[in-house]
């Protein structure tokens, strides 16, 4: 039970965090939804949110197309620095942390 899990990890350890990739991982693993949607913070991949956001979040993404290093990948691809720091600020303007 998902729930069960979270308030073991909660009453263990009661400020720690739990992110939306949990739920996730785990519907992949049991191959079935889980009903619950429970995450401290977001963490959308190459994205940001339309709307500020109540609640922390993070994005994550690489300078480039690829998450991690891509040999065939050149600087023709990579974010521009223009590109970079008007994504740093839309992410952190809506109460977002850029990884």
């Amino acid at each position: 039970d998902l729930n069960e899990l979270f308030a073991d990890y909660y009453n263990q350890l009661p400020d720690g965090l739990v992110n939306n990739r949990f739920t996730q991982r785990f519907e992949l693993r049991a191959g079935n939804i889980v009903s619950t949607n429970h995450c401290d913070f977001e963490t959308p991949e190459y994205a940001s949110f339309s709307e500020i956001s109540a609640k922390k979040w993070e994005s994550c993404r690489g300078i480039g197309a690829s998450f991690g290093y891509n040999q065939l990948e050149g600087p023709d691809q990579y974010l521009t620095v223009t590109d970079l720091v008007r994504s740093f600020v839309d992410i952190v303007s809506k109460n977002g942390n850029l990884l």
